[in-house]
């Protein structure tokens, strides 16, 4: 029938073929990997390649086509299919640099408990229990025997003392410092204990009004109410450190941006009252728990009715932090 047809029939119906197979070869193309048959190379047709140039040299695209489709449909790769592992591979997860124990695993561990849980005042009965288990764990890894050592102040003989510098607090339980919390009207801001220049030892607490935790964050409206109470150290055991309070005073900081430190600060002194005079009976006293060079842990003295509250404090830099 081709024959008896005329060049130009021929040519359409070529055309047509020609369409038919491009579309077999497209269904082929976007079909999905696993149903496409193996592969293996070789090089085209004798047919394709004599026909592959036309007679004036140059690319015959009617082969050329013929040669995607053959290659499409015929596909002959030396490279087998990949063959996919359907079952999970297993992250191996880094080594940890710290050794499973140590001071500096459980002090990361404490550090990261506490940060959760707002310094204590946020703290679920769950936290405070995870967080004494690592206190108690870390206290068994003190690296000094006497950690009060020099607390009374420098002598001539050394001037070595492991609690000098100033402490922030990062995690309490000790009830009078929760109460703060509680205030309707002021805020708890950064609590410092300055044990800069032994052996005085001040309590430092900033206050904001709570009013302004209800506005963006501003500079132009930060206010600032500082309170130091000042108490006197004795040594009175490796680890335990007795005080005297002596006074309280307030400090204004700024108010709504402004610099307010340029008005008076008063200063109470508090009564002399023996049995809080830091002798070695009076209840007004700490144990250190653990201390190195970051750390600081210390336990209130226990009274009756009430567990001794915890202290966890990290040392000031005072190069990426102002001191108070």
């Amino acid at each position: 029938l081709l024959l008896r047809s005329s060049r130009m029939q021929r040519e359409g119906v070529w055309m047509l073929l020609q369409a038919s197979l491009a579309l077999v070869a497209s269904a082929t193309c976007f079909a999905p990997l696993h149903h496409l048959p193996a592969i293996r190379h070789s090089s085209a047709s004798a047919c394709t390649q004599r026909s592959f140039l036309s007679q004036d040299g140059r690319r015959n695209p009617r082969f050329v086509l013929r040669m995607q489709i053959d290659d499409v449909l015929s596909p002959q790769w030396d490279d087998p299919m990949p063959q996919w592992d359907d079952k999970p591979t297993k992250t191996q997860e880094p080594a940890s640099e710290m050794p499973k124990g140590s001071a500096a695993e459980v002090k990361q561990k404490l550090l990261y408990a506490c940060g959760l849980c707002d310094r204590g005042f946020s703290a679920s009965m769950k936290e405070r229990n995870e967080i004494g288990a690592l206190i108690n764990k870390l206290g068994t890894l003190s690296p000094l025997d006497a950690p009060s050592a020099g607390i009374d102040g420098p002598t001539l003989e050394s001037d070595d003392i492991p609690l000098r510098g100033v402490w922030r607090l990062v995690y309490t339980s000790a009830i009078d410092v929760l109460n703060l919390w509680a205030s309707p009207l002021a805020s708890v801001g950064p609590i410092y204990q300055d044990i800069s220049n032994p052996p005085v030892i001040v309590n430092v607490i900033d206050q904001t009004p709570r009013a302004l935790s209800l506005l963006p964050p501003s500079k132009d409206l930060e206010s600032v109410l500082r309170l130091k109470v000042g108490t006197r150290a004795r040594e009175r055991g490796p680890a335990r450190v007795g005080l005297a309070f002596e006074s309280i005073q307030v400090e204004p900081k700024n108010f709504f941006g402004q610099d307010m430190s340029f008005l008076p600060s008063p200063s109470i002194p508090l009564p002399k009252i023996p049995i809080f005079g830091g002798g070695d009976d009076s209840p007004a006293y700490f144990d250190i728990v653990y201390l190195d060079e970051d750390l600081l842990i210390i336990k209130q003295n226990s009274i009756p009715g009430a567990d001794g509250g915890i202290f966890v404090s990290t040392k000031v830099n005072p190069a990426t932090e102002p001191v108070p």
